[in-house]
C-alpha cells in the first residue's frame, strides 16, 4: 500500500466554507484483479487495516494499477492514510465494509 497527496487536503478546503466542496473524502484505489478477489466493486465501502489502526474508504478501480497494489488519500480531515503507514508504503489488509 502506498499513499498520495491530493491537491485539495489543505487546511485552505477545510476552513473555506465556499470550496469545502473540494476536499476529498478516503478512497482506495486498487487494481480490477484485487477487487475481484476481495468480492468488492467500485464504489463499495471498505476497511484498510496496517499496523494496529484502520480507516474507512470507498473502492475505486483503476485499471493501470498492478495487481497486489493500492493507494489511500493522505491529509484528509476524516479517515486519513497517515494513520496506517505515516507516508511510507507497507503491507495492509483490506475487507469489505458491512
Amino acid at each position: 500500500m502506498g499513499t498520495y497527496r491530493d491537491l485539495w487536503a489543505t487546511q485552505v478546503t477545510e476552513l473555506n466554507p465556499a470550496l469545502r466542496f473540494l476536499a476529498p473524502q478516503q478512497r482506495l484505489e486498487m487494481a480490477l484483479a484485487d477487487a475481484q478477489r476481495l468480492g468488492v466493486e467500485d464504489g463499495d465501502a471498505a476497511i484498510v487495516s496496517a499496523n494496529g489502526a484502520t480507516v474507512a474508504a470507498t473502492v475505486v478501480i483503476r485499471e493501470r494499477l498492478n495487481e497486489g497494489a493500492c493507494f489511500l488519500v493522505e491529509g484528509t480531515a476524516e479517515n486519513n492514510a497517515n494513520a496506517l503507514l505515516n507516508g511510507a508504503p507497507g503491507a495492509a489488509t483490506v475487507t469489505r465494509a458491512q
